[in-house]
């Protein structure tokens, strides 16, 4: 399992444990704040994988593979102009500092929207990924729940989740907990499509001639 994956996971637990909470805990004034704070953990994971993921899997690439004219402009986006590519090419690791310098770029966009996602992954030749993912899933509206879910986390992010009363909007443990698993099964998926699309290829060797 690849470290953006673990990582998710990991996180995707914590959120998980905060719903478990939710059923426990009776002291709070507002016990459904646990619900909310399992959407926003949850959604950061799911921003923080992608994130993470394309920073993972880029110098492999750029090893073995040519960049495309996008892939080109995220890296001088990035920060790589011709004097970072000088004091780069001195150095003893040049590749971690252009890992250093594109994950430094991407954490600052959102990664939570699926054009986002799919322009970003598009760079290295990955088209159409959270399409794909859903058909991969097996769940038709598994996109537009998960759409769902991340503009709640904003609601939540941004307007403490609070209706035109000044009141805490209601909130479905058991909807939470799917939707938590529903972000799950859509990152699974997309790490899969990932993966065997930037596999490194073998190069095939062919038949020396026999000397005449």
């Amino acid at each position: 399992m690849s470290k953006p994956l673990a990582n998710f996971k990991s996180t995707i637990a914590r959120a998980r444990q905060l719903c478990e909470l939710r059923e426990t805990v009776a002291t709070l004034s507002e016990p459904d704040d646990l619900l909310r704070s399992a959407i926003v953990l949850s959604v950061a994971g799911f921003d923080a994988y992608f994130t993470d993921k394309f920073s993972d899997i880029l110098v492999p690439y750029l090893k073995t593979r040519k960049p495309g004219p996008t892939l080109i402009k995220i890296l001088e986006d990035s920060g790589l102009n011709a004097e970072t590519a000088l004091e780069i090419a001195v150095m003893h690791r040049p590749f971690r500092r252009i890992r250093t310098l594109v994950q430094a770029h991407v954490s600052s966009r959102t990664t939570q929207r699926f054009q986002a996602i799919d322009e970003l992954f598009l760079s290295i030749g990955v088209k159409d990924l959270c399409t794909n993912a859903q058909r991969k899933t097996g769940y038709a509206a598994i996109n537009s729940r998960v759409e769902a879910f991340v503009l709640k986390r904003h609601v939540i992010a941004h307007r403490a989740d609070l209706d035109t009363r000044g009141k805490p909007q209601k909130i479905d443990a058991m909807k939470t907990i799917r939707r938590i698993d529903d972000l799950e099964k859509l990152v699974i998926a997309c790490d899969e499509i990932i993966n065997a699309a930037t596999r490194a290829k073998k190069s095939v060797r062919k038949p020396r001639k026999k000397a005449d």
